[in-house]
């Protein structure tokens, strides 16, 4: 009866751990660093219930064949579980802080490569109107007195549509 309440304690535990394995595997290319960190934390903590397992089936029978070094087996085995218990969680916190590649990075050069700083397209800090505020006493919003397109525009403006 001990032996089958103790797989049953272990069993669930190495589902989710088998689980969390093919999920964070699954998202690698995705997420990159973090999910790496917690593929291997899944690894150690499935490597760690499955000593626990070998240990709850081996553990009374080895008590008593073994004696006295039955408790000396207890200890190693303990120490060695709470190494990997505590590594294992480690690396899952250490999978959720730490940041992720941004998506979409850089991404392939476009034919003709990109365009340079010194002759490619303006950016935002270059552009006419940059910066320039909306509200009262702006001068005709973001591209000044004369509109997007350099001179006057609207109905009533010289050249402009007639008002009707």
């Amino acid at each position: 009866m001990f032996l089958v309440l103790g797989a049953v304690t272990y069993v669930p535990m190495i589902i989710v751990l088998v689980v969390g394995i093919v999920l964070t595997a699954r998202a690698r290319r995705e997420r990159g660093a973090p999910a790496t960190l917690g593929l291997a934390g899944c690894a150690v903590l499935l490597v760690a219930a499955v000593l626990e397992l070998v240990r709850a089936f081996v553990l009374p029978g080895l008590g008593a064949s073994m004696g006295l070094g039955a408790v000396q087996f207890m200890a190693m085995a303990g120490l060695l579980l709470t190494v990997l218990h505590v590594t294992g969680v480690g690396l899952l916190i250490a999978g959720v802080v730490t940041r992720r590649r941004t998506p979409g990075g850089p991404g392939p050069v476009p034919p003709g490569g990109w365009p340079s700083d010194a002759g490619g397209y303006p950016g935002p800090s270059t552009a006419p109107g940059y910066g320039t505020p909306y509200g009262p006493g702006a001068q005709g919003g973001p591209h000044g007195p004369g509109g997007p397109y350099g001179g006057p525009s609207g109905p009533g403006a010289p050249g402009g549509r007639p008002a009707g």
